[in-house]
């Protein structure tokens, strides 16, 4: 059975926030957008606006961060990836950290220089 979850946001969009099946939980990317819309110009703070808004969307799904599985992290530059490993490593060490991938990519919308997606456990299937 698949369950999918609209937004946190409660912005209508072309996919779901998360889909859940299997006893697994997808998301779908998460980006540094504030909830008011606006996105930090420094890239230390879009990783962590983009870590927040990852642990918000798997409370949809009823999980948090220690259920994480696997995280796939697009960068705009790997020259960032020094900054963005200490903040993962900051957040998510309590947490256990997950099986991760890190690629860079050529572009992204707007100001954005960062993405994440990630599969985690879901509780109930534990």
């Amino acid at each position: 059975m698949r369950n999918l979850v609209n937004h946190n946001s409660g912005t209508s969009q072309p996919y779901a926030d998360v889909a859940i099946g299997g006893g697994l939980i997808f998301t779908s990317g998460q980006i540094p957008t504030s909830p008011d819309g606006t996105t930090p110009e420094a890239f230390g703070d879009q990783v962590t606006q983009t870590l927040a808004n990852l642990e918000k969307t798997l409370q949809l799904a009823g999980a948090g961060l220690s259920d994480l599985l696997k995280v796939t992290v697009y960068l705009a530059s790997l020259d960032d990836f020094a900054e963005y490993n200490k903040i993962y490593t900051e957040k998510l060490t309590d947490a256990g950290l997950p099986t991760r991938t890190t690629i860079e990519v050529s572009r992204f919308r707007g100001t954005k220089r960062i993405e994440l997606e990630a599969v985690a456990v879901a509780p109930a299937a534990g």
